[in-house]
Parts: C-alpha cells; sequence; structure tokens
C-alpha cells in the first residue's frame, strides 16, 4: 500500500492511483499535473487528448526558460502579474497521465461510484532517482545520457451536492 501525502478522508467517496518511476521528463510532468486539478475526470481526459493533437496547450509557468510562445497559451493568463503566453504540448507525460486517469475510472466502477462525478482532487509530482547512462561519441570520448523519472499520485473524490436552503 502507498502512503499518499494527503489523508484521505472519506474512503468510500474517494479513489486513488499512483505510479513509480514513469519514464517521462519530471518538469513536464509537474506542468501537467498542475492543469488537471480541480478537473472532473471526463474533462481531464478530454484536454489531454486535445493537448495530444495540439488543439489546447499546457501553460508553462515554473520551467519556462527556453519555451516558446503561443496564442493557446493566453486564455490562461487570467491577469495575473506574471500573465505570459508561453506553452507547450508535452505528448509523454499526457499518455501517461491518461492511463493513470483511467486506473481511476476503473477503481471508481470497482466501488459503484459514476466516474462523472469524481473530481481531481490531489495531483502531484515527486522526482525520482536518476537513471544514469552513457553514449559513445567520436574518438573514443563518453558523454553522459541521464534520464530524470518521476512518481506521480492521483486522489479524485466525490463532488459535493450543494443544497440550495428551504426558505
Amino acid at each position: 500500500m502507498h502512503k499518499y501525502s494527503v489523508p484521505i478522508e472519506d474512503p468510500a467517496n474517494t479513489v486513488h492511483t499512483n505510479a513509480k518511476s514513469l519514464r517521462i521528463k519530471f518538469k513536464n510532468a509537474r506542468e501537467v499535473s498542475v492543469h488537471l486539478k480541480r478537473l472532473t475526470l471526463t474533462r481531464a481526459t478530454a484536454f489531454l487528448k486535445n493537448v495530444i493533437n495540439r488543439k489546447d496547450c499546457i501553460k508553462v509557468t515554473r520551467y519556462a526558460k527556453k519555451c516558446g510562445r503561443t496564442a493557446q497559451a493566453k486564455k490562461y493568463e487570467r491577469g495575473s502579474s506574471r500573465a505570459d503566453s508561453r506553452g507547450k504540448w508535452p505528448v509523454k507525460p499526457c499518455q501517461a497521465f491518461i492511463g493513470l486517469i483511467s486506473n481511476l475510472v476503473t477503481e471508481a466502477e470497482k466501488k459503484g461510484i459514476e466516474p462523472d462525478d469524481l473530481v481531481i482532487v490531489h495531483c502531484q509530482v515527486n522526482k525520482a532517482p536518476q537513471i544514469y547512462g552513457r553514449i559513445q561519441r567520436a574518438y573514443g570520448r563518453v558523454n553522459p545520457y541521464n534520464t530524470k523519472p518521476c512518481h506521480v499520485e492521483m486522489i479524485a473524490m466525490r463532488k459535493p451536492l450543494v443544497v440550495a436552503d428551504a426558505d
């Protein structure tokens, strides 16, 4: 059993999944995870498929050096002081997150919860141990060829029902 960084208060209405040592770039996975919070599972899957098909982009905030600007990122500016139109289309992290969301859907069906009622409340990406590699170069030289994988954990909860006051 994996210990999640957020305590689960209501296990009957909560589904969770995780993946260890995914061979995707940590920085791209972190930017994708920011976009998935507070989305339903169906909307998150549709959003990630749009990113893969380049109909939508991932707004880059923290790891934005040398990242190009795109018109698709302008809708995420929201008038902040760090308004910027930098965006990416990271395919491998989006495919990995689609797999994790499908795990959440199957777990919800096992518990008898409708997947459309679930909202992603926690999505965290942590660094995994670096995988060291070497690549041969000309004249007998050897250069490092390392990869930086990551661990991902996701928690989705059922939306709370909002009941109007009976006055």
